[in-house]
């Protein structure tokens, strides 16, 4: 009866793990608690609150997983150097807008209503670029961005 007893404790044990783990991975894949700094941006005149992905970590995670951004919300990827970076739909959930910006902070190219199930499908820029911003679908078009608008960055410039 007793190995009986300690077999279902194990059991439980284990099960609470399992759940509590993705729990866990859940919440810090769809909150700020991955480690994502804030920002306000212009693009334009159009003010932002931008996440900022300025790791390979934060930057591999990017969108993934999560189910919503907020109406003037986005996610600023920053990177070292100028390159056509490729960017795609996996683990995606909702469809998005991409804002490729060039290293004097213009808009240098937009690629407009990427669905989840455009996966594997890979978007890049038209020329190299150091800066992408992730809106919400449609985003671009309802705040008339257009390629050549100034990006201004605060806290970063």
């Amino acid at each position: 009866m007793r190995l009986f007893g300690i077999f279902i404790f194990l059991i439980i044990a284990f099960a609470a793990g399992f759940f509590w783990r993705d729990s866990i991975y859940e919440v810090k894949n769809t909150s700020n608690d991955i480690g994502y700094n804030k920002d306000a941006l212009l693009i334009g005149k159009n003010e932002i609150l931008v996440e900022v992905a300025d790791t390979e970590l934060l930057q591999s995670v990017g969108l993934s997983g999560r189910d919503y951004l907020g109406e003037n919300e986005g996610m600023l990827f920053v990177f070292d150097i100028s390159e056509q970076y490729a960017f795609w739909m996996k683990d995606m959930r909702f469809p998005i807008d991409i804002i490729w910006i060039s290293e004097d902070k213009k808009v240098a190219d937009i690629t407009k209503n990427l669905t989840p199930e455009s996966y594997p499908a890979q978007y890049t820029p038209i020329v190299p670029v150091s800066l992408v911003i992730e809106v919400n679908s449609g985003w671009v078009d309802g705040h008339d961005v257009k390629i050549g608008d100034m990006v201004t960055l605060p806290d970063f410039d």
